[in-house]
């Protein structure tokens, strides 16, 4: 029994030894994590700490680069308000930023460069520098806004072909390609209508200097289409009675031309197109008076003041 006992005693210290080892082994081994996990916080410290450190430092490269670029440039402003340059006209030196500087890099100080415009405007050519023609946008600061808009009207009048004037003997001034409508060119002056063909007063009819409109007059007498007594728009007569309405709101008779108010049909009706019964006429209306297309039978079809090649061609083929 003694025996049995004293194994028993054995058994139980041994296990009581096993347990103690096993949580020495545990405590040990939390020890350890542990450790690991501080070495692995204090690493990500210290690379946050390294990367902030990195950022503020590429900051405060990166202001002193943008500080250093502004001084350049100030710098740059400075040296460029005190440098001098000579006028090519008068000689004479003054700041770089007073200067008008052409297209082809020559200055030219305020004084001369308005001296030379007025005196091209005087001879009525366009100012040029080393052949190049200089635009009044180069120089704006030094011209006023009056002289700059006669300058390029005068510009404009020199390079536009075959130009235009006001037919009133008080005005004749040039009037602008934009101010031409058409047959009549309108003077943005003195609101005269001008005839584009002859250069005289508006006028109605065809214009004897206008070719074209002299061969459709010629067409139409061989038609035997009929003018407004009016406006003398031509109106060709296609069907319907003899009462016209032209787009000038003219009425009258295609067959006598009086207005239809006094003749209502009472004149002789025999046409080219035989006898006519009663009602209203359809008619075309050719563009030769100051208007544009005529109107019959409450239906207008405009051709334009003068009429086109294409139809000139398909008319003469009959």
């Amino acid at each position: 029994m003694a025996a049995i006992a004293r194994e028993t005693e054995a058994m139980r210290l041994e296990e009581r030894e096993r347990r103690k080892q096993v949580e020495m082994d545990r405590i040990a081994e939390e020890k350890r994590k542990l450790k690991i996990q501080r070495e692995k916080a204090l690493a990500s410290e210290i690379k946050e700490r390294n990367r902030k450190i990195s950022e503020e430092k590429k900051r405060k490269e990166a202001e002193n680069i943008a500080k250093w670029q502004r001084e350049q440039r100030e710098q740059e402003r400075k040296a460029k308000l005190l440098k001098k340059v000579e006028c090519v006209s008068c000689m004479e030196a003054g700041s770089e930023k007073d200067m008008a500087i052409l297209p082809c890099n020559h200055p030219y100080c305020g004084d001369c460069i308005k001296g030379a415009f007025k005196a091209a405007y005087k001879s009525r050519s366009p100012f040029q520098c080393c052949g190049t023609t200089v635009p009044t946008s180069r120089v704006m600061r030094n011209l006023s806004s009056s002289f700059v808009g006669k300058y390029n009207l005068m510009v404009l009048e020199l390079r536009t072909k075959k130009p235009k004037y006001c037919s009133s003997p008080r005005c004749n001034k040039f009037i602008p390609p934009a101010e031409i409508h058409g047959p009549i060119a309108i003077c943005p002056y003195c609101k005269a209508k001008t005839c584009v063909a002859c250069g005289s007063k508006e006028h109605s009819g065809v214009c004897e200097e206008d070719k074209a409109g002299k061969a459709v007059q010629a067409l139409a007498q061989k038609k035997g289409w009929k003018q407004c007594p009016k406006c003398s728009q031509i109106l060709e007569r296609t069907e319907g009675c003899l009462h016209m309405t032209c787009r000038c709101k003219a009425e009258w008779c295609y067959s006598c031309l009086r207005d239809w108010s006094v003749c209502r049909s009472t004149c002789g009706r025999a046409t080219p197109f035989g006898d006519i019964g009663m009602g209203e006429g359809i008619g075309m209306g050719m563009g030769m008076g100051p208007g544009e297309g005529a109107r019959a039978n409450g239906r207008r079809i405009g051709l334009g003041p003068v009429i086109a090649a294409a139809v000139l061609m398909s008319l003469f083929d009959d």
